[in-house]
């Protein structure tokens, strides 16, 4: 069984005038959703064995937080230029490299393709839309990244950071 948990960046703040839309920095809000988004993950025993992330500055801000949060040594992360403004060919393409040691993956990117690809997985008919720091956990049953397409797939978590939890 391998789990893809699939998380779109926190909240950003809109481009300043001449700033690229790239290097987009995090709100208050959004920092202080990543991190409450990370203990939840932790309290659900959902740990990465690996992550993967967009080198834009906002994706590279989260998952600083929830590399910090899960003691995740940040000269292990697969910072990914390619998962910046990318569709689900190119998560898959990822996702299929993997080695099939690894069973629990975060990705983090952007919007539409981490949406897109979380729809693609779900193993639901409806669209799957994640919202900034949104989470879509997705249970995989292979033992193979490469069998990802065949393997019986379901959407076990979706959390969002305006959920209530008790």
């Amino acid at each position: 069984m391998k789990r893809l948990i699939l998380i779109r960046h926190a909240k950003t703040h809109p481009a300043a005038f001449g700033q690229r839309d790239f290097d987009r920095m995090l709100t208050e809000r959004g920092f202080s959703d990543a991190s409450m988004m990370a203990e939840r993950l932790k309290k659900a025993g959902i740990v990465p064995e690996l992550i993967l992330s967009s080198t834009a500055k906002r994706a590279e801000q989260t998952v600083s937080i929830l590399a910090d949060a899960f003691k995740y040594p940040l000269e292990k992360i697969d910072w990914r230029k390619d998962f910046y403004q990318c569709f689900p060919e190119e998560f898959l393409e990822a996702i299929y490299a993997l080695d099939d040691s690894i069973e629990t993956v975060f990705i983090i990117a952007h919007n539409p393709g981490i949406s897109m690809l979380a729809t693609e997985l779900s193993g639901t008919l409806k669209r799957v839309d994640l919202p900034t720091c949104g989470i879509a956990g997705i249970t995989l049953e292979t033992k193979k990244w490469i069998e990802i397409s065949t393997a019986k797939k379901q959407l076990f978590l979706f959390d969002t950071p305006k959920q209530d939890h008790v």
